[in-house]
């Protein structure tokens, strides 16, 4: 086989392999804002994950109270309350921090397209 029949090799950046753990998994899989993190965006990746927590903990919070109105039904049947919060307790928080993730979601998909965007070379015409 002669070298001229071989292709040409490829640009350097052809031939990198993409990172094991993009962005947008971490963002997932871990936690809101470990994919900004990743990405050195330190504000976007500490503010997501504030803006996540504390209507999860409002969540958690809420849901325990509902539990506890149940279990003391339960367990001291006569002497319980039998009064629970309402479900707007739970479904106000549940979907503040569902938007909150989903918005963490599109920040590090938009930021990842637009890093691919800046480093990749345009030919001038």
């Amino acid at each position: 086989m002669s070298p001229s029949c071989q292709p040409p090799p490829l640009p350097p950046d052809a031939t990198r392999r993409p990172p094991a753990l993009s962005p947008m998994l971490l963002s997932v899989l871990v936690y809101p804002g470990a994919g900004q993190l990743m990405q050195k965006r330190w504000g976007a990746g500490v503010g997501f994950a504030l803006a996540f927590t504390i209507p999860l903990a409002w969540f958690v919070v809420e849901v325990c109270r509902v539990l506890s109105a149940y279990y003391a039904f339960m367990v001291d049947f006569k002497g319980a309350t039998g009064v629970a919060p309402g479900a707007a307790a739970i479904v106000m928080p549940l979907f503040l921090s569902l938007g909150i993730y989903i918005a963490g979601l599109v920040d590090t998909a938009v930021a990842a397209y637009r890093i691919r965007m800046k480093s990749r070379v345009h030919p001038t015409f």
